[in-house]
């Protein structure tokens, strides 16, 4: 009888994995709906608050559409739905680094 071992994945290289699917899957869509459903992003919602840290890393470092994410997982509303991108990210940033999920 054949034994299957289980490999675990560690957190980060999952994390970078999904988001390079994610980013490869969605390079040439403008709709906002299709980027967040794409099941690589919602594989990383998914998996909820371990993720945190991640996102708001990977959000510092290169932007990105993580505020439906940071939204699902934090169940938080911050800025207003009107903000710029850039407002925006700014805001969940602070919200992050007041949260303890992001250094400053």
């Amino acid at each position: 009888m054949e034994q299957r071992t289980s490999v675990v994945e560690p957190i980060e290289v999952k994390f970078n994995r999904l988001v390079a699917e994610w980013r490869h899957n969605t390079r040439y869509v403008s709709a906002l709906r299709k980027i967040v459903m794409d099941p690589s992003y919602q594989a990383i919602i998914a998996i909820g608050k371990p993720m945190l840290p991640l996102i708001f890393r990977e959000l510092e470092a290169n932007g990105g559409h993580w505020f439906w994410a940071l939204q699902s997982i934090t169940n938080e509303h911050v800025g207003n739905p009107e903000d710029e991108f850039e407002t925006a990210r700014h805001a969940w940033l602070n919200w992050g680094r007041e949260h303890g999920y992001l250094c400053n």
